[in-house]
């Protein structure tokens, strides 16, 4: 669903509402998805031959709009409780996943770089677009360029 869906383009009648609901499993807690998932665990509702994000469609039930993202607070991808999401940035929604450790695969998992330097806050460079990169790997490497376009001259 990449550049998320335009809900609030979108008219459901009563039936698209109820056909909605009846695939939620309603607790005290989290409200469940129980129907289709994509391969995170998010919700997804079909309508008019197209998929939509169910936390997504649910947050707009209730509040009548949607946000650039819609946060899960209870970390639960398929719970579509409005009282459990709310709407954020990318990069609030990229800050709270990191602060919360929910980053499952990547490069923020790992410690070291290849070459096996430790990712401290001393020899770690933060990158515009969130990726990390190892200083001495860094400054090694602008040495050895620097060699090589001095060998050239």
């Amino acid at each position: 669903m990449k550049g998320h869906d335009k809900i609030e383009n979108i008219i459901f009648n009563k039936n698209d509402i109820d056909r909605f609901y009846s695939k939620v499993k309603f607790s005290d807690n989290c409200w469940y998805w129980t129907a289709s998932k994509n391969s995170k665990g998010y919700g997804q509702f079909s309508f008019k031959s197209k998929m939509y994000s169910s936390h997504r469609i649910s947050f707009y039930f209730e509040n009548g709009f949607v946000g650039e993202v819609i946060m899960h607070i209870c970390d639960n991808p398929s719970c579509v409780n409005p009282k459990h999401l709310k709407s954020g940035t990318i990069k609030e929604n990229n800050l709270d996943r990191d602060k919360k450790g929910r980053q499952i695969s990547g490069n923020s998992l790992k410690t070291k770089c290849k070459h096996g330097h430790e990712f401290t806050e001393k020899n770690t460079y933060k990158r515009k677009n969130g990726k990390r990169e190892c200083i001495i790997c860094k400054n090694n490497q602008l040495k050895k360029h620097r060699i090589k376009k001095k060998e050239v001259l």
